[in-house]
């Protein structure tokens, strides 16, 4: 993936750029600083996981073993709770089954590997070599990649600022698209 978000960089001939990802995104990120340190201005680390415990660990890799087990579709419904608050879903109904049939029409295979590749990374015995200005930001209630991950995060990154944001789970970008925005601009411009 790393790879990847260099052979995009090529091909649009940007020299540096700040880089954001939430989720998995946010693991690729740090990676791809690590890989390509003179490409990167800075970073948005944006509900990730790092310093997972056995039990993390174990409770991620759960979920990847019910989707093979039951299937995609019905393991999914249960994340809906872990990903939007409860207002959100209530209240945004259709852009929930959007995000749900998003990825359920992704090829099962494809998506089952990206699952586990999040479940397994482990960013923690490196974090410290990342110098990068970075934020580091999540939902005060994102069970996933909770305050408490995201705090060691921070800690570990020598140049990070902390953001939780308060009464959000995982879902940031769907949620609090503007804030998360914000947040993001604000950082990229100090």
């Amino acid at each position: 993936m790393v790879a990847d978000l260099e052979g995009i960089r090529e091909r649009t001939g940007i020299e540096q750029a700040h880089f954001a990802g939430h989720s998995l995104g946010g693991m690729i990120g740090p990676a791809y600083a690590r890989k390509y340190s003179d490409r990167v201005l800075s970073l948005g680390v944006l509900s990730t996981a790092a310093f997972r415990t056995q039990d993390d660990s174990e409770k991620v890799m759960g979920v990847v073993k019910a989707m093979v087990k039951d299937g995609i579709p019905k393991i999914l419904r249960t994340l809906t709770d872990r990903w939007f608050t409860d207002s959100f879903i209530k209240e945004n109904k259709q852009i929930i089954e959007d995000r749900l049939k998003q990825v359920i029409d992704t090829n099962p295979d494809v998506f089952l590997n990206v699952f586990r590749i999040y479940a397994s990374v482990e960013m923690s015995p490196w974090l410290h070599e990342i110098n990068h200005p970075s934020l580091v930001l999540t939902g005060e209630n994102d069970g996933g990649c909770n305050p408490r991950l995201n705090q060691q995060i921070a800690d570990a990154m020598p140049n990070s600022e902390l953001v939780i944001l308060k009464n959000y789970k995982h879902s940031l970008l769907l949620e609090a698209g503007e804030l998360v925005a914000k947040h993001l601009v604000r950082f990229m411009l100090k």
